[in-house]
């Protein structure tokens, strides 16, 4: 079966904006509502629970990444049914998931209390809000969550992209009107099972129609099933890594700070907005990854790391302007958005702006090892990382505050995650020495420091906001003058720096290309 992945990821970078529009605008007012209706420790209560609950995601072991790479070669080859037999194992799993899940989140509950400290307001019961976030949870897994596998393999996520950003913009116009009106915040937060529910009833409906063929019978033969087991064994590190490192700072922060839920909603605020940025950058990531894996199977390993260094360069280009517009835009947005509720030190806003640059500088050698299926033989960098950045965390959190628990992640992802993971892809698979490769990054990881100090000390100069927090018109005008300046400057700086760059010179003939092409087809 011949997929036409280059239009397919077109379609797929499209219904991502969109998708990300809405689940990044609609809860962003969600949270101003809860934060200004409610009290800032309903935001704390439901970050410190979701990063609870990602920790027991461990149980899904990376699954679900298996599966859809056990899919490609069938689907290519029509091997129908082989992807049948798959799609029964998938769903057969994911039923055993979700109840590990259920019992394991349900004998976690007495231990809340001592999760929180500092005053609970007496509207907030964290066990009823719990148990609503621990049903979400598992609703996916009982509910038809494995057929998505399909539309992944297919390279058509746009689907599910838009079933999702369809069924979210219906259940976040519910939930604003809920909150409006009755300012309460179960009765706000039940509506979000519900949709979870209603999602994935659409996307197995939409397989149905797409994919009449593949239906859940049959047994996976011993070949392909003892592939599925090395490469869950080795995502299952992967995963342990990936949770501690997203999900531990905030179990930290509530332990050991004082009033945990005012200091835990604030950083997820901050958090939230590198997180928004991310978002857009996935987009594009998956954009690109719905192509990767066609073109390690079908492009010579030369083409691909033209193409790796190409992509590297596009990346660590875009991910560096996002973190010089952070860095700068990050204090005046947060003086509109939560006054009572800033740091007061740019030394945390850095060390944000660094966490933010290393997470997504990984993200092109992510991909390309996993289009490889480089999973098992780096089974251990994750479980060092990941034991390395708890162990900080626990420490620099007692000396350092917030920053040390930044800083803790960063020094697991710059100086163990990464160079293990590019060592790993660069002697499995391109096979030649990464030093070119590390040296580029580190020139990038430069220009863009040099780049944000000059745009910061330029545009300081400039108030950080206008006639006080009374006067929002100005001040929300005012932040969109500093960020088109902020579109302005580094775009220039980083022009002057990369202009004799010659992965430069590739990717703007790339973008140009491709854009002639689209031009050309009409899509």
């Amino acid at each position: 079966m011949q997929i036409d992945r280059s239009r397919n990821s077109v379609r797929n970078m499209a219904s991502g904006i969109f998708s990300q529009i809405v689940t990044l605008v609609m809860p962003f007012v969600i949270r101003t509502i809860i934060i200004y209706s409610l009290g800032d420790e309903f935001v704390g209560a439901s970050s410190l629970f979701g990063s609870i609950l990602q920790v027991l995601s461990l149980a899904e072991l990376g699954f679900a990444t298996a599966m859809v790479f056990s899919m490609y070669k069938p689907i290519a080859e029509d091997n129908v049914e082989l992807v049948c037999a798959l799609l029964k194992l998938y769903r057969n799993v994911y039923r055993v998931i979700g109840l590990v899940i259920l019992a394991v989140g349900l004998a976690l509950m007495p231990t809340l209390p001592f999760l929180v400290s500092g005053t609970v307001p007496e509207s907030l019961n964290l066990y009823v809000l719990y148990l609503l976030a621990l049903f979400n949870t598992v609703a996916s897994y009982f509910f038809f969550a494995y057929k998505s596998s399909l539309l992944t393999a297919h390279a058509r996520a746009d689907v599910s992209t838009l079933i999702t950003a369809l069924t979210c913009f219906v259940q976040y116009a519910v939930q604003i009107l809920v909150l409006l009106h009755f300012k309460n915040y179960y009765a706000y937060y039940i509506f979000t099972p519900v949709f979870t529910i209603l999602a994935n009833l659409l996307r197995s409906k939409a397989v149905d129609i797409m994919y009449p063929q593949y239906t859940c019978k049959g047994k996976v033969d011993k070949a392909s099933l003892s592939v599925i087991k090395k490469n869950v064994g080795g995502l299952f590190f992967h995963r342990i890594g990936s949770v501690i490192v997203n999900s531990t700072d905030m179990i930290v922060i509530s332990v050991f700070f004082e009033e945990s839920l005012l200091e835990t909603a604030r950083y997820a605020n901050y958090y939230y907005i590198s997180t928004a940025v991310s978002g857009f950058l996935i987009v594009l990531y998956n954009a690109i990854s719905a192509t990767t894996g066609n073109a390690v199977a079908t492009k010579s390993v030369d083409e691909n790391y033209r193409d790796f260094s190409k992509f590297s360069f596009m990346n660590l280009s875009l991910v560096g302007w996002c973190t010089v517009c952070l860095f700068v835009l990050y204090q005046p947005f947060m003086t509109i958005w939560t006054p009572n509720n800033l740091y007061d030190s740019m030394l945390i806003v850095a060390c944000f702006c660094l966490h933010f640059y290393c997470y997504r500088a990984r993200a092109l050698t992510t991909a390309y090892k996993s289009a490889a299926g480089i999973y098992w033989e780096d089974r251990f960098c994750p479980l060092v990382s990941s034991a390395v950045n708890l162990i900080l965390d626990l420490l620099l959190v007692q000396i350092w505050g917030i920053p040390g628990v930044l800083m803790a992640t960063v020094f697991s992802m710059l100086f163990i995650e990464t160079p293990w993971e590019i060592v790993v892809l660069f002697k499995l698979y391109f096979k030649r020495s990464p030093k070119e490769f590390v040296l580029r990054q580190l020139f990038y990881f430069g220009v863009t420091v040099l780049v944000t100090a000059v745009t910061y000390l330029l545009l300081s100069i400039l108030p950080m906001s206008i006639g006080g927090k009374e006067h929002l018109l100005y001040n929300l005008i005012w932040l969109f003058v500093k960020g088109v300046l902020c579109l302005i400057v580094p775009t220039g700086l980083f022009a002057l720096a990369y202009f004799k760059h010659a992965p430069a010179r590739d990717a703007v003939a790339f973008v140009k290309n491709y854009l002639r092409r689209r031009l050309r087809h009409g899509s």
